[in-house]
């Protein structure tokens, strides 16, 4: 047996050892990935990843990974991530498990059935934090002393919650973040973790975008302005008469989605924070809610029964620049549902329905804005 035939036989059998993680969905730019044998090689497209396995990418780039419990992972510039423990009882495993690193840069992500099933069993780690979650979309960053001066941002831990809520442990203190809040653990002092009233440009970046800064925009651009009205935007599949949804003789509960805005202030929001699990048709291509982010702003004025709501540019995670751009704006009643069916974005929605999918099927939607509580 030749020697190129034995170190074959071992690398399989290193491979084999190491369980089916995820894979690689989409690429902007340049990445690699540090396989826990030491090969180093260029991340592609479906590239498979294991336990062990980490994901370095370059500058002005992107990687999104989904994970096999259908968790998505957002992967921005000079960022690198390692993939310790994933298992999954839905592809053989004994238990739900998740033990993931985050040892620089910035991430994305929107959690799968691991996060949903055994919350307790999923942890993201950086090097001064841990995450758990509860069922969640957050961000995460991680500014190491090299790169503070590039994010003009003391070195440390940053987290912010889009949808559900975490548990941030940073030295002795472990504390909750909710929905629409950020806190920060400073590498210096952990044990002071606090939460944010002025949330980074970092924070508040598109999923798919190809950097991990954000020019720092002035004090009235980055944080509510004191007399403007925190939202609630929530979009409901089914009539707010009805409790559930009845399809080919099926039927399952109503859908609400419910998320976070500053009045006036416009977001890239994740699609499946807004439109659950509908795929968007853009041209031939019919595009999965994990897969693209939408512009979203509202605005209402304190003390006003009034407020507008407007979609615009939407982000197709893969693809450079705008794939499509709606011009839907609505004048709506505070604390009052909207009938919004066949209208901007739900018109795609519906084009890119996919079959049999009783979720949100044949349903009517309507949107809701209410003062934030």
């Amino acid at each position: 047996m030749t020697r190129l035939m034995v170190i074959l036989i071992m690398m399989f059998h290193v491979s084999s050892a190491c369980a089916l993680a995820g894979s690689i969905q989409n690429i902007l730019g340049h990445a690699k990935i540090h396989k826990k044998t030491g090969q180093i090689s260029p991340a592609i497209r479906n590239n498979q990843l294991y336990e062990g396995d980490t994901v370095i990418t370059e500058q002005a780039s992107n990687v999104q990974i989904r994970m096999i419990d259908g968790a998505v992972i957002w992967l921005r510039a000079n960022s690198e991530f390692k993939i310790d423990t994933y298992k999954s009882k839905k592809n053989g495993a004994s238990t739900d498990e998740s033990s993931l690193k985050l040892l620089t840069g910035s991430m994305r992500t929107v959690t799968g059935l691991i996060g949903k099933q055994n919350p307790d069993g999923y942890m993201l780690s950086t090097p001064n934090a841990t995450i758990g979650i509860r069922g969640t979309e957050y961000d995460t960053v991680f500014v190491s002393p090299s790169a503070s001066g590039q994010f003009r941002a003391e070195a440390g831990t940053y987290h912010r919650v889009f949808q559900g809520a975490t548990q941030f442990k940073a030295g002795s203190k472990d504390q909750r973040v909710d929905e629409g809040q950020a806190i920060f653990a400073g590498l210096s002092n952990p044990d002071e973790a606090k939460k944010l009233t002025d949330i980074p440009a970092f924070l508040n970046l598109p999923a798919n975008a190809t950097q991990s800064t954000a020019s720092i925009a002035s004090s009235s651009n980055s944080t509510v302005a004191n007399n403007s009205v925190p939202l609630v935007l929530s979009v409901r599949y089914g009539s707010p008469d009805q409790s559930s949804i009845s399809s080919r003789g099926q039927s399952a509960p109503v859908k609400v989605y419910t998320v976070k805005l500053d009045s006036g202030k416009q977001v890239m929001m994740l699609g499946q924070s807004v439109f659950g699990d509908l795929p968007l048709q853009i041209g031939k291509d019919s595009v999965d809610s994990a897969n693209y982010s939408i512009a979203i702003k509202a605005s209402s004025t304190a003390g006003t029964d009034s407020a507008q709501l407007s979609f615009g540019e939407v982000q197709v995670s893969g693809k450079s620049g705008s794939s499509l751009t709606f011009k839907l704006s609505l004048d709506l009643s505070m604390g009052k549902w909207t009938e919004v069916s066949f209208k901007g974005p739900w018109q795609t929605a519906e084009k890119g329905r996919v079959a049999g999918n009783l979720t949100n099927s044949n349903s009517p939607v309507f949107v809701m804005l209410s003062t934030a509580r």
